[in-house]
């Protein structure tokens, strides 16, 4: 076996999945590339199956007919179900970021397809730099300790489904030394030298500035810091088990409910996490939950005061009479 299939197999073992129907994200690209490849070698014989999804975010109009040619060609090489969606900007809010939109509208297209197909897991191809680059992003918005875990390597995604990262512990390097190896081309996304983007700015100038100037060894100190926060993220939910139970109620799907008199002498981060875990349970979107608005809401729970606020993602909260009632909005409101 291939010392780089080994390595995937390690981080997501062939019988966790191979009899099961596998939705993978591939943009064409060499970490999406190796990704599919691998994969299809560890599933072998398996009675499960591999789909391939491709999804075009109109970033790169003059590339992009050649890249949903090239995925659906590596399909069709390996044999294997090919499936493509494009961005349309339906139903989504004004003043929503350009990659906060290619987000939502990438995961609608994948959440359609894994219903249609019965997939119980979607692969993306997401690397150890990749990982690393997430945590200092992160860092350098304020995130909270959530944030400081990075690309887990699988979470809860819709129901009956789980989001997965084969390849989070393996580096950028050791993908294109393995497509090499095979012989497989891929391509190349020029955006990824745009300079204008955060991500390429962190990973073109500030990890080597860092690497160069201050500790040759930050790549290994932010992985270690994403441990511990990985850490934090298990112990969580133990101490927010009986909070949920004695705080929270969802009368309707859109609607929660918080009973504020019973987290007022609790600490402030178990407030801010108790509302956190809300936004998970309802997948409500949380790009723009930023910090600030995090405490505000929190203020909202703790204060004696009634108030109204209207949140990122039509997220509607009003408290009164020691009740406070978060309400996600339909998308014409």
């Amino acid at each position: 076996m291939d010392p780089f299939d080994a390595d995937v197999a390690r981080t997501w073992p062939p019988t966790q999945w191979r009899e099961v129907t596998v939705l993978v994200g591939v943009s064409g690209g060499p970490d999406s590339v190796a990704l599919t490849r691998s994969l299809a070698h560890l599933k072998g014989d398996g009675p499960g199956r591999l789909v391939v999804a491709h999804f075009e975010h109109g970033w790169r109009p003059e590339a992009q007919l050649g890249d949903r040619q090239f995925v659906e060609e590596l399909a069709a090489k390996l044999d294997l179900p090919f499936v493509s969606g494009a961005a349309t900007g339906e139903g989504i809010p004004s003043g929503t970021g350009l990659e906060a939109a290619a987000r939502v509208e990438r995961f609608r297209f994948f959440d359609e397809v894994a219903q249609r197909y019965g997939a119980r897991y979607l692969a993306l191809g997401h690397t150890r730099d990749d990982h690393i680059e997430t945590i200092l992003q992160r860092i350098l918005r304020g995130t909270g300790p959530r944030g400081l875990a990075g690309i887990p390597v699988a979470r809860a995604w819709r129901e009956g489904a789980a989001i997965v990262h084969p390849l989070r512990n393996l580096r950028r390097c050791d993908v294109i030394a393995y497509l090499e190896r095979l012989g497989q081309d891929y391509r190349r996304d020029e955006t990824n030298e745009d300079l204008s983007r955060t991500r390429n700015r962190i990973r073109q100038r500030l990890l080597p500035l860092l690497r160069e100037e201050f500790s040759p060894h930050v790549d290994e100190a932010l992985l270690r810091l994403s441990e511990w926060a990985e850490l934090y993220e298990q112990w969580v939910p133990h101490v927010l088990e009986p909070l949920w139970k004695k705080a929270i109620t969802i009368p309707v799907p859109r609607r929660v409910v918080v009973r504020c008199e019973e987290l007022a002498a609790e600490p402030r981060l178990a407030v801010l996490e108790l509302l956190r875990q809300v936004w998970d349970d309802r997948d409500w979107p949380q790009q723009s939950m930023d910090a600030p608005t995090w405490h505000r809401l929190a203020d909202m729970v703790l204060a004696p005061d009634d108030s109204v606020a209207m949140l990122p993602g039509g997220v509607r909260a009003g408290r009164r009479e020691g009740l406070l009632v978060l309400e996600r909005l339909p998308r014409e409101a």
